[in-house]
């Protein structure tokens, strides 16, 4: 009977919420050459201005269910990515203007390159093509830096 609820015990405490840790999975590192080749191969609508980038960042972060100790169950991408202007200006012309959606997201593991809520509120924010896609699109006032939120749901 003692062992019984020993092994009663244990199970059960395994099974509540349990501390969070770290929700980076992967930050994109290397020479700018390697990182704007992986940012086309998942963002291929960067495709046309990837000759003329000249800054690629971008952090995955996996999402679990809040509160609940399982996940986890959903990725996000924050990409920053910088080019000139006139570029910039061509590429998003053929984009569809968004509030944003509902969310201003931040990673949870934050960067220096990612816009605090402050700058996040100037930047002009499109639809992520295609149109089936979840995230925005938003790019700065100077035109010259666009960031990307995608996640899945």
């Amino acid at each position: 009977m003692g062992i019984c609820l020993v092994m009663i015990a244990l199970a059960i405490s395994g099974c509540g919420p349990q501390p969070e840790t770290s929700n980076l999975r992967y930050e994109m590192t290397g020479p700018l050459n390697d990182r704007i080749a992986r940012a086309v191969k998942q963002l291929p609508e960067l495709s046309s201005i990837a000759t003329v980038l000249t800054r690629v960042e971008m952090i995955e972060e996996s999402v679990g269910i809040p509160g609940t100790g399982l996940g986890p169950t959903d990725l996000v991408w924050f990409y920053r990515i910088e080019a000139p202007t006139a570029a910039v200006s061509t590429w998003s012309a053929g984009l569809t203007p968004s509030s944003g959606g509902s969310t201003r997201a931040s990673p949870t593991n934050a960067r220096d390159w990612w816009p605090d809520r402050a700058a996040m509120n100037g930047l002009d924010f499109f639809a992520l093509p295609p149109a089936d896609a979840n995230g925005w699109i938003g790019i700065a006032p100077k035109g010259n830096v666009i960031f990307i939120h995608r996640f899945t749901r």
